[in-house]
């Protein structure tokens, strides 16, 4: 149950948060993904409706996986959770990449352009911003663990 609210909160979220995202990219020059409410400003209404759905309906899913019964993990969904886990961190490290060309060039396009603006020394430090942001994301996840294991006891 919780991991089919989850997927339909993602559906909902990403639908309007991702173009929120790149229009403050486009226009402010910051990759800030965390900061749901300054992103969501000069979105048009229908996209802050979808974006603010999808985020109750995360809060459905985390209640649900608290306060319902043990959940047991295979092998392949713990291969599964690391797919995602990856496709998250491809998503902060090409969204920081971006951000960095931008205040670097003053531009950001579409394309895989921002590996020209790039130089060598810089990639660690957009790997490292990448790698901070998934550890929020998981360190959520591990306190949600946590308070689950308390309820549970």
């Amino acid at each position: 149950m919780a991991f089919v609210l989850v997927f339909i909160g993602f559906l909902a979220f990403v639908s309007g948060y991702i173009v929120s995202l790149e229009d403050r990219l486009q226009r402010d020059g910051k990759f800030w993904p965390f900061s749901v409410r300054t992103n969501l400003k000069a979105s048009v209404r229908a996209r802050k409706t979808l974006t603010w759905l999808g985020m109750l309906i995360w809060v459905i899913a985390g209640a649900c996986y608290l306060w319902g019964p043990p959940i047991e993990v295979a092998p392949d969904d713990q291969l599964g959770g690391l797919g995602v886990i990856g496709l998250i961190f491809a998503f902060m490290y090409w969204g920081r990449a971006r951000e960095h060309e931008f205040q670097k060039t003053g531009a950001s396009t579409d394309s895989y352009s921002y590996q020209d603006a790039i130089e060598q020394h810089e990639w660690w430090p957009i790997t490292f911003r990448a790698l901070v942001d998934v550890a929020k994301i998981l360190l959520f996840l591990v306190l949600m663990y946590g308070i689950k294991r308390l309820i549970n006891l």
